[in-house]
C-alpha cells in the first residue's frame, strides 16, 4: 500500500538499493522514470549478502521522504550434509561425527538435528 499522497495522486515510485556490501543506497530506477510498479524482482544477487532497499514516491509537488529501509539476506536452505560417520561404538554407546554441508545456502548453520529409531525392527 502506498503512503498518503498529500492530496495529489502519486505519479512515480523510485526504488533504491545497495550493492550487498554495505554500500550507499543508490537509485535502482532514475528520478525521471515515471514508474508506478509496486513489485520488483531482483536477479543476479549474491547468496549470503545482506541487501538494503528503500523507496520514495512523487506527486506533482515533489518527492516524499524515503521509506524506512529494509535489510534482506539472500539465502536458501543448506545443501544435504554427508551421512554421519561412526567414530566408535560399544555395546551401549555410539559416537558419531557430523559434517557441515558443502553449501550453507548463504547463511550460517545454526542447528543440527539427529534422528534415530529405537532399535526395534518392524516388518
Amino acid at each position: 500500500m502506498l503512503p498518503d499522497n498529500g492530496g495529489s495522486p502519486i505519479i512515480s515510485i523510485q526504488l533504491f538499493k545497495d550493492n550487498g556490501h554495505g554500500g550507499d543506497l543508490v537509485p535502482y530506477t532514475t528520478d525521471d522514470t515515471y514508474s508506478m510498479t509496486t513489485t520488483t524482482l531482483f536477479t543476479g544477487l549474491t547468496s549470503g549478502k545482506l541487501y538494503k532497499f528503500t523507496y520514495r514516491v512523487r506527486n506533482v509537488y515533489g518527492w516524499s521522504p524515503m521509506a524506512d529501509t529494509i535489510s534482506i539476506r539472500t539465502a536458501v536452505a543448506p545443501s544435504k550434509p554427508d551421512r554421519p560417520k561412526l567414530n566408535h561404538a560399544t555395546n551401549s554407546t555410539i559416537c558419531l561425527k557430523f559434517f557441515n554441508p558443502t553449501d550453507n545456502g548463504g547463511s550460517d548453520i545454526v542447528k543440527y538435528e539427529l534422528f534415530r529409531n529405537d532399535g526395534n525392527i518392524t516388518t
